[in-house]
């Protein structure tokens, strides 16, 4: 879930040394994205002054912006990961655990739409990152039956589900919505989504609950 940390608490927060300073400077940056419109305001003083401390406390744990940045969408996509098993645990069927999961990335990008914004803009996937792709192939494997012909290769099924699950998240940033969705709710469409990556892979319809 999202860290309640408010910038107002957060100065005031105990730093440490160390690996707790290092942790405390990723916490806050990471609600002060959460806080910032744009990231024009993620600055490296904006950082500093968000964790409590001054500027040059930064380098001793990373060497400039980005790399505070970097780790603050790595520990982000781990957030994200654990989120997605959260969701997808309480499932009863693979196909409800497929949809759950997907719900649940959808459901963090638009509580969250700068920091996904910035955790999908990397060229380099992170470790968690990957996980979760995995996660996401892993879920479709589930739902198909090992005695129907199979039909495009899961890898190939679960690219196509990944990329459709970001233009959905990444959706409430455009300025017509509706003009993509042609009369039906995210919720319908993203069920729809799931339910043909299933079929394209197992040709076969299984038990919707």
């Amino acid at each position: 879930m999202p860290r309640s940390t408010t910038r107002t608490n957060v100065a005031s927060a105990p730093r440490g040394v160390g690996p707790a300073l290092r942790d405390h400077l990723v916490d806050t940056t990471i609600t002060l994205i959460d806080e910032s419109e744009d990231e024009s305001r993620i600055s490296l003083r904006a950082m500093a002054r968000a964790a409590g401390v001054a500027a040059p406390s930064i380098y001793p744990h990373f060497p400039d912006r980005d790399a505070l940045l970097a780790a603050a969408m790595d520990r982000s996509w781990e957030q994200l990961l654990d989120e997605i098993v959260a969701a997808a645990t309480a499932a009863r069927t693979p196909r409800s655990r497929l949809l759950r999961g997907c719900r649940a990335y959808v459901a963090f990008a638009q509580r969250h739409p700068l920091r996904y914004s910035l955790m999908t803009r990397s060229t380099t996937a992170s470790p968690a990152a990957r996980r979760a792709l995995e996660l996401l192939t892993t879920s479709l494997t589930l739902t198909c039956d090992d005695k129907a012909p199979r039909g495009i290769p899961i890898s190939r099924g679960a690219a196509a589900l990944s990329t459709a699950l970001h233009g959905l998240a990444s959706m409430h940033r455009s300025d017509a919505p509706s003009l993509w969705l042609g009369g039906f709710t995210q919720a319908q469409v993203l069920e729809t989504v799931v339910d043909a990556a299933i079929t394209a892979t197992a040709k076969v319809h299984l038990p919707r609950r």
